[in-house]
């Protein structure tokens, strides 16, 4: 594992939750229906068992989508993952 796939990191609000959903719209690229924030690039699920963690990444709108956006959820997911390595933890987590 390297040093950057072990990182800390720290969550901040940025904003109120409120705000984010103040403004949503149809997501062509969505997988299911219904409105979505309009800046919402997609999310990634994941699921623990006994194995460990497996993630699975959802589009909502395919326009926003980059690389550079692409290597950063990759690196977020990594470091929950290896710092909640298990569900235990990421209950005392949250």
């Amino acid at each position: 594992m390297s040093k950057k796939e072990n990182m800390m990191f720290e969550l901040k609000e940025t904003c109120d939750f409120l705000d984010v959903f103040e403004h949503c719209s149809e997501a062509p690229d969505s997988l299911s229906s219904g409105e979505y924030p309009d800046a919402q690039i997609g999310h990634i699920r994941a699921y623990w068992n006994q194995d460990g963690w497996q993630g699975s990444y959802f589009p909502c709108r395919g326009e926003l989508w980059s690389k550079a956006f692409h290597r950063e959820s990759q690196d977020i997911y990594r470091c929950l993952v290896t710092q909640l390595d298990n569900l235990e933890s990421l209950r005392k987590f949250v």
